[in-house]
């Protein structure tokens, strides 16, 4: 009887297992075909109606109509770039043209203890704002433009433990 539960079981589970793999594959065969119908409508339907017109008429082949259709993609798409690059000029207002702002920082992380009055020990952990530049530059014309730079440190003074911010 355990050997014929066994069988069963395992009768069970290969069936089971090969019916999963059976809608699988009929699952990834439909896929295929429908993607594949798909590609032939849009290679078929993918034409101008006119140019189409004048396939049927005889006055163009099907290789000189992709033709037509390859390069009119390639000025599609030029005129596109074209298009982007005047938005991407025209998106800056003229006084701001040449106009750069930079920004370095150098961050201190620290942490530790430090010692105390009266032999008592306070933790601490921090980020500290070291030093930091800020550039602004301008180009006023192609042989003049201005250049700023602030220098922000922190100064330690010996009656304040945090110091203060110096420009």
């Amino acid at each position: 009887m355990e050997n014929g539960i066994g069988k069963k079981k395992t009768y069970r589970s290969i069936t089971l297992k090969k019916m999963i793999a059976a809608a699988a594959l009929v699952t990834l065969c439909g896929a295929g075909v429908a993607m594949a119908g798909d590609l032939g409508q849009q290679q078929k339907g993918s034409r101008d109606p006119l140019i189409e017109i004048l396939i049927r008429k005889g006055v163009l082949t099907p290789q000189e109509a992709d033709e037509i259709q390859q390069e009119a993609k390639a000025l599609e798409e030029q005129k596109q770039e074209k298009m982007a690059e005047e938005i991407k000029e025209s998106a800056v207002p003229e006084p701001l043209k040449g106009l750069k702002i930079e920004a370095l920082a150098y961050l201190e992380y620290s942490s530790g203890e430090s010692g105390k009055a009266g032999d008592t020990q306070e933790s601490y952990n921090s980020f500290n704002l070291t030093r930091g530049y800020l550039t602004v530059q301008k180009t006023i014309t192609p042989w003049l433009g201005a250049r700023v730079t602030t220098d922000i440190t922190r100064v330690k003074s010996p009656d304040k433990d945090a110091g203060d911010w110096d420009t």
